[in-house]
């Protein structure tokens, strides 16, 4: 845990997809709630997408991390601010479309989670 899931609307929003997940990762790391090797990222981009009404006009991000739960609401909303921060760094500035950033914390059902390690 945590788990970091990135859906983006248009492939052309950034240039290296992955520098993305790995600024993203370190930005997690950085909070110090989290190890390295349990944050797992993954970037998805959608094959339809449509934002109101003109699909010229508007791009997202929407960014879901899953997390135990346990965590202040500060800690939280810094983890969505370092989120946020970090992907409009990385952004394609050049982009014609105005983008909309959501990040939406989840905190995990303890009981009804499993986590399973093969060697």
């Amino acid at each position: 845990m945590p788990h970091l899931i990135i859906e983006i609307s248009d492939q052309t929003l950034f240039s290296e997809p992955d520098n993305l997940l790995l600024a993203l990762n370190k930005t997690l790391l950085l909070s110090q709630e989290f190890e390295a090797h349990d944050i797992k990222s993954r970037l998805y981009i959608a094959d339809n997408s449509l934002v109101g009404i003109d699909k010229n006009s508007h791009a997202f991000i929407s960014i879901t991390l899953k997390i135990m739960p346990g965590r202040s609401p500060v800690i939280k909303q810094q983890l969505i601010d370092g989120l946020i921060t970090t992907t409009n760094q990385l952004l394609d500035k050049s982009h014609p479309q105005t983008i909309e950033i959501t990040v939406e914390v989840i905190e995990l059902n303890r009981p009804e989670y499993r986590k399973f390690m093969v060697n």
